[in-house]
């Protein structure tokens, strides 16, 4: 089984996240015992702001490079990226210096002192997208590990370092920002992504955009639609509440979605392979569903901790000022509890081609956050996360019950097709 390749790739894809990830939950509890809530604000803002206007600046070709089938064409699939890239990167930056009355709707004013960080964030950010694709192609996976484990061990000491030379304000973003360009740099040359050339003959962009343009239309929807979801929050909690308010926020979503995010990672992988070999109507596939879900629910002691006691266990493990993040972390661990067990299960819309039918959930119940947080009037931030968890629930138990009704329908029809 080991010997094959794929499976060597998934297996380092999936270590390497994981130490990363642990290694993180490792040294997170010194750098909060060294920056304020109000710092870690100021840092988990400009991580998703630039994160997200990241996901605009190539409209989603970036996924063309793993698909282009010669040099030719992935020059011009290059050189179409550098066009686009200029012209939104052009409109973003003349906009940001503006100070538009739109980034201060989303509360992106919060970060007007460090706007060109922001839009160097978000220049990384999309490099990075543009790496990660060509470490598939060249299927580099070794050098993606190394360089995920690296880049959380170099965040950690320049974030330890800015602090003592006094930068304490922005020391994790200006740590954050020192480590992504070490990392873009080892990922450049790994990856020999400079020997690449790019054609910006008008002919072989169109031609480029005519072959590449369902990226455009549908995964940049689809991408934008997913980085709303899991930034909407953040957004309104910084707009409402401040950086105090989103740097408490920030830290606990982190840390009560790291075991969802582990699981994914892993379990989810191997959920998708069982999935993707056997057939949606197959006799087995309930009780498959089902022992997965007894054996996720297995961790349900785990979460019961975290809404009993999240605001000790925060105290002690982060410090005494980050409290209140526990108290945050006790009010999601009802939805954190059901992604856990439920995520790993969403496979199933990769594996039987149905990833249109969860963008339609995802979008109708990101309508309803929205929609919830502009017509109520929320008393503080813990009465906010008390809607965005039961919306959650909701979100997740439709999830299942769609998943169920799927199976139970495919199943129907072949037993009707045996029938006649």
């Amino acid at each position: 089984m080991f010997k094959s390749k794929y499976v060597r790739n998934i297996l380092t894809l999936v270590s390497s996240a994981l130490f990363a990830q642990i290694l993180a939950l490792l040294l997170t509890p010194i750098l909060t015992r060294l920056y304020s809530p109000e710092e870690f604000g100021v840092f988990t803002a400009f991580i998703s702001y630039s994160g997200t206007l990241a996901v605009f600046i190539f409209l989603s070709l970036e996924l063309a490079i793993v698909k282009c089938k010669s040099s030719r064409e992935l020059s011009s699939v290059l050189g179409l990226m550098l066009v686009i890239s200029l012209v939104l990167l052009s409109v973003l930056c003349i906009t940001i210096y503006l100070e538009s009355a739109f980034y201060t709707f989303i509360g992106f004013d919060k970060l007007f002192d460090i706007k060109e960080l922001v839009l160097l964030g978000v220049l990384f950010s999309a490099t990075n997208l543009v790496l990660n694709q060509f470490i598939t192609r060249k299927e580099k996976f070794s050098v993606y590990a190394t360089s995920q484990v690296s880049f959380v061990a170099l965040r950690f000491v320049f974030s330890y370092l800015f602090f003592y030379l006094g930068y304490t304000q922005y020391g994790l973003v200006f740590g954050f920002t020192l480590a992504t360009i070490l990392i873009i740099i080892y990922l450049s040359y790994s990856t020999d992504i400079y020997k690449e050339s790019l054609s910006l003959r008008k002919v072989h962009l169109f031609a480029a955009f005519r072959k590449h343009k369902q990226l455009v239309i549908f995964n940049t929807p689809s991408n934008i639609i997913n980085m709303l979801i899991i930034n909407f929050p953040l957004f309104l909690i910084l707009k409402n509440y401040g950086l105090e308010a989103a740097g408490l926020f920030g830290l606990a979503y982190r840390m009560v979605m790291l075991p969802v995010t582990l699981v994914n990672k892993a379990v989810g992988q191997v959920i998708y392979r069982r999935f993707s070999a056997m057939s949606i109507s197959d006799k087995g596939m309930l009780s498959f569903i089902i022992k997965n879900i007894l054996f996720l629910a297995l961790s349900f002691p785990g979460f019961v901790l975290v809404y009993i006691f999240g605001e000790e266990i925060f105290s002690f493990i982060f410090g005494v000022e980050w409290g209140v993040a526990g108290v945050y972390a006790t009010l999601m661990s009802p939805f954190i509890f059901l992604s856990f067990v439920i995520s790993p299960l969403s496979y199933y819309f990769v594996a039987y081609d149905k990833s249109d039918l969860l963008m339609i959930i995802s979008t109708l119940f990101l309508g309803v956050l929205i929609l919830a947080s502009v017509l109520m009037d929320f008393v503080d931030e813990s009465d906010f996360i008390k809607t965005y968890t039961l919306i959650n629930v909701a979100y997740y138990i439709t999830v299942l019950v769609v998943i169920m009704l799927g199976v139970k329908r495919a199943q129907l029809n072949a037993k009707n097709k045996e029938y006649y």
